[in-house]
């Protein structure tokens, strides 16, 4: 990658944020989102939600690197770029961390386009269909760890078998390619690529090819 990549005045003002935090705080964890960039201090030094477009490309830059805990560490190159922005970026005072995501829940229109994906047992449907894919969304959606999903996604020792279940079975890949929601005016994927690639258990399944049509291993950045 080139050294020239990143100018100062071509970072966006979320990635200048994202740069003034891991210099004050150090260890950054990313969580990906559809929202605004929020942050707030952690045990281990600063959490911050950003799109999963931004989460993405600060991961492959020469800006952070990568520890084996996935946390990102300014490199050399960032941290010259981290001296060099002058007071408080605005965006760090704004974005003030809001409470947890709301639950999610697939509505009866998402249900219906899916619902062909879906295995059967003894010849007919699982009636917690709906809840173990809305589980599975809100995890990948929010960056959680799969322990810490909300209850009213059933257990989550269940929700992640499953998970693991039909990530190998090919069915996750074809629902998460099917299933799709209005934003900013435009119909888009729920769990598009960045998304699922920023989620550590998103990503590892991908690089083993379990997501052909969402995250195809061959549009994936090779590994430095």
């Amino acid at each position: 990658m080139s050294n020239e990549k990143y100018r100062m005045n071509s970072l966006s003002t979320s990635r200048q944020a994202v740069l003034w935090l891991a210099r004050k705080y150090g260890a950054v964890t990313m969580i990906a989102t559809v929202g605004p960039l929020q942050w707030r201090t952690s045990e281990v030094g600063v959490l911050i939600r950003a799109h999963g477009i931004i989460v993405r490309n600060l991961r492959e830059s020469n800006l952070f690197e990568v520890h084996n805990d996935g946390t990102l560490h300014l490199t050399e190159r960032g941290n010259a770029f981290a001296e060099r922005l002058t007071g408080t970026p605005q965006l760090v005072s704004s974005a003030t961390w809001r409470e947890e995501a709301p639950s999610y829940w697939l509505t009866d229109e998402q249900m219906q386009r899916v619902s062909a994906c879906f295995p059967t047992s003894s010849g007919m449907p699982r009636n917690n269909d709906r809840r173990v894919v809305s589980g599975i969304v809100h995890v990948l959606r929010s960056g959680i760890a799969w322990k810490h999903a909300p209850s009213c996604y059933g257990p989550s020792g269940r929700l992640i078998g499953r998970y693991r279940q039909w990530v190998v079975m090919g069915v996750l890949d074809k629902v998460l390619a099917n299933l799709m929601e209005c934003r900013d005016g435009v119909m888009r994927l729920v769990i598009d690529e960045d998304i699922l690639l920023a989620h550590r258990s998103g990503r590892t399944y991908a690089e083993r090819g379990h997501f052909p049509i969402i995250a195809p291993v061959e549009d994936m950045p090779c590994a430095a």
